[in-house]
C-alpha cells in the first residue's frame, strides 16, 4: 500500500511539473519598427468630409510627400513637407512656404506626424498580444495601427478622436529582390 500511494504521489508531482512546463506564459518578444527611407505607399486618407488618395512618400529627416490622384479637382495636386518647408504644386501653381503655416490638424500634418510616432515604437508580442496592432499616443491623441504581418509596416492609421484615418497600401516591387 505504502508502494503504491508512493508512486501515485511521484505520479502526481511529475504531472503537475509537465503541466507547468507546457503551460508556462510564453515570453515577450519585442520587434522595433523601422520606417523605411523612402517609404512609398499607395494611400486613401478619409478625414472629416475629405477623401484622397494617391501616393505617398516619406522621406529622410521626417519629411513627407504626397501626390493626390483623386478626387478629381485635386488630382495632380502635390505636396511635400521637408526641412521645415511646405512645398506645394498644382499644374502650372507652384509655391513654397514655411511649414508653420500649415495646420497642426491638416491631414498632411496628421500624417506626418502618425508616421514619425509609428517609427521607432516597438511591438510587443506575447501573451496579451493583440497580434500586429499597435497602441500609441502623440499631440493629435490616440493612434491604433495596423501593421503588415510579414514585414511589420503600417497598413493602416486611425486617429479615433479626430476621424482620421490613412489607408496604406505597400506596393509588392518596393519590397523584391
Amino acid at each position: 500500500m505504502k508502494k503504491s500511494m508512493g508512486r501515485y504521489l511521484a505520479a502526481a508531482v511529475c504531472l503537475s511539473l509537465l503541466s507547468g512546463c507546457l503551460y508556462s506564459p510564453r515570453k515577450s518578444k519585442e520587434i522595433a519598427i523601422t520606417l523605411p527611407e523612402p517609404y512609398v505607399a499607395d494611400v486613401q486618407i478619409l478625414y472629416s468630409e475629405l477623401t484622397l488618395q494617391g501616393k505617398m512618400e516619406r522621406l529622410a529627416g521626417d519629411g513627407l510627400r504626397l501626390f493626390v490622384d483623386s478626387p478629381k479637382n485635386l488630382s495632380g495636386l502635390r505636396l511635400q513637407l521637408q526641412n521645415g518647408e511646405l512645398q506645394a504644386s498644382y499644374g502650372e501653381l507652384a509655391f513654397c512656404v514655411d511649414n508653420t503655416v500649415l495646420p497642426a490638424d491638416s491631414a498632411l500634418a496628421l500624417l506626418r506626424d502618425a508616421l514619425r510616432s509609428v517609427n521607432g515604437a516597438t511591438l510587443a508580442f506575447g501573451k496579451a498580444s493583440s497580434g500586429q496592432a499597435l497602441q500609441l499616443a502623440n499631440e493629435h491623441g490616440r493612434l491604433e495601427v495596423l501593421l503588415d504581418e510579414e514585414r511589420f509596416l503600417p497598413r493602416q492609421i486611425h486617429i479615433p478622436e479626430l476621424g482620421f484615418t490613412a489607408k496604406l497600401e505597400l506596393p509588392e516591387a518596393a519590397f523584391a529582390g
